[in-house]
């Protein structure tokens, strides 16, 4: 359980580290990352005079998103890019077989370590089996804008997600 105090501390944006071992290029280029939506539905329990809700028994989780800068060259995009296209199997017959064969290797997890104002670690969130399903597009452009940074996002599913709080 967190130390109360009288004093009230906010937690800061920038204070995250993310980690995906599958996508070693990415991490130092990762602007900024979401901690997914987290949804019981409600299941109906029939009564004679009208369904009553109670709580549901499956949980659904949001995409996991991740915003990042380019690298020059693209390499961090590119590694993203073949890891997407190895889990379509688009090219190959035989395709599933492989699949379900080499799944432990097609997916990866994602450490989030989110730190204090003091930059030391409250909190680790770790995403199980995360796979890309989408990348967003990137443009090149001449004049001033030409000179920015091109920022993207990448989504990702994931099985589930465990959370440890540290420093207890």
């Amino acid at each position: 359980m967190e130390k109360r105090s009288n004093t009230k501390t906010f937690q800061l944006k920038s204070n995250f580290n993310c980690i995906i071992p599958r996508l070693p290029l990415l991490s130092e280029y990762i602007t900024s990352i979401n901690i997914p939506t987290t949804t019981l539905p409600f299941a109906d329990m029939p009564t004679p005079l009208h369904d009553l809700p109670v709580p549901g028994d499956k949980i659904q989780y949001g995409n996991l998103s991740i915003s990042f800068l380019l690298s020059e060259g693209a390499s961090n995009w590119y590694d993203l890019y073949n890891w997407m296209s190895s889990l379509s199997n688009a090219f190959k017959l035989g395709g599933y077989k492989a699949w379900v064969k080499d799944h432990d290797n097609l997916v990866s997890n994602c450490l989030l370590t989110i730190n204090n104002s003091n930059n030391i670690p409250v909190m680790k969130i770790v995403y199980n089996k995360i796979w890309p399903t989408s990348i967003t597009e990137f443009s090149f452009e001449t004049g001033n804008a030409g000179s920015d940074p091109i920022s993207m996002t990448a989504v990702f599913s994931y099985n589930d997600y465990d959370i440890e709080l540290l420093n207890k």
